[in-house]
């Protein structure tokens, strides 16, 4: 049985997720992963295991392509061990709102599927969230921390998400950096924060009755395409 990754680790993996849409012609692009890990109970840190995912988005200008991944099981030796796979590859239009589906990462895949984001429910992260972040209270400051030698800012954030049947509060530590180098992804809406650099971290807040939360986090890797990658955009975008 094959599921979706973000089915099997917990919808919050996808709650509070923006993507910059640019107001004006740019000439931003890269590549940005996209980490989600668990919290463990002993070390009482957030550690990777094998059913959370590591996702490539590529980024150019308004234009999103981003890996879509399923959760298989494998019989090896009598155990049963986890697999992911990319299944395909999710163009989002920023502007248009609009998605398409691609079998493989190639200029000359085959279109799966083409169709408006309103109303749609698709795998991978979600980059249209509906209405505001539903904090119950205003972030409070807390005590810059310092991660791979870049000093971060960190806020307590208090919500609930009626939509999605969350009616107790829920908390979370949320992480941010001008240094990152990523100006398009974030979580959390950046009005909500003194600071004027975008939240690229989160982790949740391990309660009794979920004594095991994630962590998500978007990692800058740069700021270009290779000319390979520049190709799909260009072919991938006259089909929209």
């Amino acid at each position: 049985m094959r599921l979706l990754f973000y089915l099997s680790i917990g919808i919050l993996s996808i709650m509070f997720m923006y993507a910059c849409t640019p107001q004006k012609k740019t000439s931003e692009s890269g590549l940005v992963i996209h980490t989600t890990k668990i919290y463990d109970t002993l070390s009482k840190t957030f550690r990777s295991v094998r059913s959370l995912p590591e996702i490539k988005i590529w980024f150019q200008d308004s234009l999103l392509i981003e890996e879509v991944m399923y959760l298989t099981t494998k019989d090896s030796g009598g155990k049963i061990l986890p697999v992911l796979y990319i299944d395909h590859y999710l163009l989002v239009d920023l502007r248009k709102k609009w998605f398409c589906e691609f079998s493989s990462f190639s200029d000359t895949a085959r279109l799966l599927k083409s169709f408006p984001a309103e109303g749609a429910s698709v795998a991978g992260l979600n980059f249209f969230p509906k209405g505001k972040d539903s904090f119950t209270r205003a972030p409070m400051a807390l005590a810059d921390t310092t991660i791979d030698s870049i000093r971060l800012k960190r806020y307590l954030v208090h919500f609930v998400e009626p939509q999605l049947n969350i009616l107790e509060e829920w908390s979370m530590i949320a992480y941010s950096s001008c240094r990152s180098g990523n100006r398009i992804f974030k979580y959390l809406s950046e009005s909500d924060f003194p600071a004027n650099c975008l939240i690229t971290r989160i982790d949740y807040v391990p309660t009794p009755e979920h004594s095991t939360p994630l962590s998500l986090e978007m990692h800058f890797i740069r700021n270009t395409l290779t000319a390979e990658e520049q190709k799909i955009f260009k072919a991938w975008g006259k089909r929209l």
